[in-house]
């Protein structure tokens, strides 16, 4: 059953945002943590996203962020599998774990989060955290360029290079 605690904090946070204004990004964050505090899991993303990336209005807690970033992952939350992806590829404040990353990078994104699609692709290719698969990258890149994700082009041409040059190096 859906939790609507914090409800009306959590929009009113929403509302702030709405503007735009250096301190209602501050006053959207005391929403926020309000709505978390009483369970609210698109609240407590809030809480994560603007822990790690809300300054300078926010002062940064990376800390904090993935604390609240692994409630939501817990809760299933589809966009929080996908930024535990990034600070696991990256290695943002815990120990890199690419392997890992992939694994939530595929979960979200086959749960319609399709900004993955770009570190699948070159997690395929390079073969980062998976096994390098050019025809898995291609695959991912197709999808990527149907929907027009920024690069999406420029990667495929790139893929296809490589995998001409690939193919030369193998007949000699």
């Amino acid at each position: 059953m859906l939790n609507t605690n914090g409800e009306k904090e959590y929009r009113k946070g929403l509302e702030l945002l709405k503007d735009f204004g250096d301190t209602n990004v501050r006053d959207a964050m005391e929403f926020f943590i309000k709505a978390a505090d009483e369970g609210h899991l698109e609240a407590t993303y809030y809480v994560g996203y603007f822990n790690l990336f809300g300054e300078p209005q926010i002062q940064r807690n990376v800390k904090q962020a993935i604390e609240c970033f692994e409630k939501c992952l817990d809760a299933g939350l589809s966009k929080a599998k996908y930024i535990m992806a990034l600070i696991y590829f990256y290695g943002i404040s815990i120990e890199k774990d690419e392997a890992k990353a992939y694994k939530l990078l595929e979960e979200s994104f086959k749960e319609g989060i399709y900004d993955a699609l770009a570190l699948l692709t070159y997690c395929c290719w390079k073969g980062i955290g998976t096994e390098e698969d050019i025809s898995k990258a291609k695959e991912y890149n197709a999808i990527a360029r149907q929907i027009c994700l920024p690069g999406a082009e420029i990667v495929y041409f790139s893929l296809c290079a490589y995998q001409s040059e690939k193919g030369r190096k193998e007949e000699k």
